[in-house]
């Protein structure tokens, strides 16, 4: 529901954010014609919602109506699941449905942040509408629009143009498994991120999970999310370095930082995966050279905000989460790993 504005769409609205994709379950960001957002009517300005209390109301209203369709998906994506363990019958939706609530409210911080900083750095050049960049956040609009956004005003700013400006960047919940991965410019490594928020100026990355963050497997949250760090500076020519890395643990609603790699540490992971990397294809490795890994790598279910998933069979992973021996370890995945995020 994160795709929906305030400022267009009524709390008790079908979803009307499918985004058009193609042949292969890409998103069609250059077809401006098949985007639903230009065609929605403005809601009169007395419908928008004018404080954090009536933005979260219509918040957890568009969460409960896309809910169901979207724990549906999930429960399919996870039949799918050829190790998958367990009955679904065990998923309790309501536990779902509370942790996308709790997720929502972390999200709201981001946008009571952004009130409060006015906006931050891009609100004058979002207010006159233009360029969206290559990447834009799902909002229901095409990558190139240069229409003036309809929550868009020129004083103070509102609650609408904060949930607006704040939107993340996440995977499009319509588009096809592995479509909007990042891979490594030589393709010898890829990931996928949950949520990416740079209404800052810079880039905060968000790692989701489904849990209170207390179990065992949590020290390999921290490997994961630090690679996706790493991940993000070499995807950007070495020159933009993330300004914070954040897991959500949506059981209790908290967050938790995570240490940044440092600039020694990411010149070093890039040499050492890449060594990974060519050893593991130089030659066919004997079986005695490929221990069972530590982190489980499967395919995530992925359905709307926040990403609900169900578990699959996941080993405990080492403690030492900020060791290079744990970095390499969760790298030993490159080139087929979609981290699982039971």
């Amino acid at each position: 529901m994160l795709r929906d504005s305030p400022a267009l769409v009524t709390a008790d609205a079908a979803d009307e954010m499918t985004s058009p994709l193609l042949e292969d379950g890409s998103p069609a960001y250059d077809n401006p014609l098949a985007w639903p957002a230009p065609t929605l009517v403005e809601l009169t300005e007395d419908q928008w919602p004018t404080d954090r209390d009536s933005l979260e109301a219509w918040a957890m209203a568009r969460a409960d109506v896309h809910f169901e369709a979207c724990w549906e998906a999930a429960v399919l994506d996870w039949e799918s699941i050829p190790n998958r363990v367990g009955s679904v019958d065990a998923a309790d939706p309501d536990e779902g449905l509370a942790m996308t609530r709790a997720g929502l409210r972390l999200h709201l911080d981001q946008v009571q942040a952004c009130i409060e900083a006015n906006g931050g750095p891009g609100l004058t050049d979002w207010r006159k509408g233009g360029s969206r960049g290559d990447w834009p956040a799902p909002d229901g609009f095409p990558r190139v629009w240069d229409e003036v956004h309809p929550a868009a005003r020129d004083s103070e700013i509102t609650w609408c143009e904060a949930w607006e400006i704040a939107r993340p960047w996440f995977v499009d919940p319509d588009a096809g498994q592995f479509k909007l991965t990042t891979s490594h410019p030589d393709e010898w490594f890829q990931g996928e991120y949950d949520m990416v928020y740079d209404w800052t100026g810079k880039i905060r990355i968000i790692d989701l999970k489904a849990s209170i963050g207390k179990g065992d497997r949590s020290g390999g949250y921290i490997e994961q999310l630090r690679l996706y760090g790493w991940l993000w500076w070499e995807t950007h020519g070495h020159a933009d370095e993330v300004e914070a890395l954040e897991i959500w643990y949506l059981g209790p609603g908290t967050v938790k930082d995570v240490p940044r790699p440092s600039a020694e540490e990411l010149e070093s992971l890039t040499e050492e995966l890449s060594e990974l990397y060519q050893k593991i294809h130089s030659r066919d490795p004997s079986i005695d050279e490929c221990p069972p890994s530590r982190l489980h790598c499967a395919t995530s279910t992925r359905a709307e905000y926040p990403l609900q998933r169900l578990s699959t069979p996941t080993p405990e992973p080492d403690a030492s989460a900020a060791s290079s021996e744990g970095f390499a370890r969760a790298a030993s995945t490159i080139s087929s790993c979609h981290w699982s995020a039971a």
